[in-house]
């Protein structure tokens, strides 16, 4: 199928467990929809899944990223960028990718006055053809072009989409999506706060061209 007649699920796009967008009581339910088309498919944790790093197509100039999500960015990356403690999601689906980490924070002992869940997935594609060069999922013109791999755009939101970094290295799409969700507080959720941390964090990961 040609790039320009692509649907969304021949794009990578973050794929959130099925607890997660439960408690997410203010969000609309057609954005919640659009962000699971394409998440069916079985368990991206398994090891015998994991993808190819794509090192042997991208050249000497990138360092060979490792090819298990969770080992790529670890919980203490995730607790980083969400400046609180982090812990793994076991019930997130990984949708079409091979390997998939969700972080989220750590519930606050006293919940009575809500909380701010704050999550960071990370999922790695084999295939080039999960990058979304044509604006499918993250729109081409509210975007930012990154020098990281062999092409990589920021993508920032104000909704449950938050932000999201795509890297394409060879034939190895990674997708990493943050996002901050008020749940009954008076704290306000700002993910877009975190654009450069986690930009830094993926240019680090899979290294700038040049």
């Amino acid at each position: 199928m040609a790039r320009g007649a692509r649907s969304r699920t021949d794009v990578a796009m973050p794929c959130r467990g099925e607890r997660t967008l439960r408690v997410r009581a203010g969000v609309s339910m057609v954005l919640a929809a659009a962000l699971v088309v394409g998440c069916s498919g079985g368990d991206a944790r398994d090891a015998s899944a994991t993808s190819s790093t794509g090192s042997e197509n991208s050249g000497d100039a990138l360092p060979v990223p490792a090819a298990d999500a969770c080992e790529l960015v670890t919980r203490d990356d995730a607790a980083a960028i969400m400046g609180v403690p982090a812990q793994v999601d076991e019930d997130s689906a990984g949708g079409r990718s091979d390997t998939n980490c969700h972080y989220v924070n750590v519930p606050p002992a006293d919940t009575s006055e809500g909380q701010v869940l704050r999550q960071l997935q990370v999922q790695i594609y084999s295939g080039a053809r999960y990058f979304d060069a044509t604006g499918v999922v993250f729109p081409l013109d509210e975007r930012e072009s990154l020098d990281i791999g062999d092409e990589a755009f920021v993508h920032v939101s104000d909704t449950i989409a938050g932000v999201n970094v795509q890297v394409l290295v060879g034939d190895t799409v990674y997708l990493f999506s943050y996002s901050e969700t008020a749940i009954l507080a008076e704290e306000q959720a700002d993910a877009g706060a975190k654009q450069d941390a986690l930009v830094a964090l993926v240019g680090e990961r899979l290294g700038a061209v040049g």
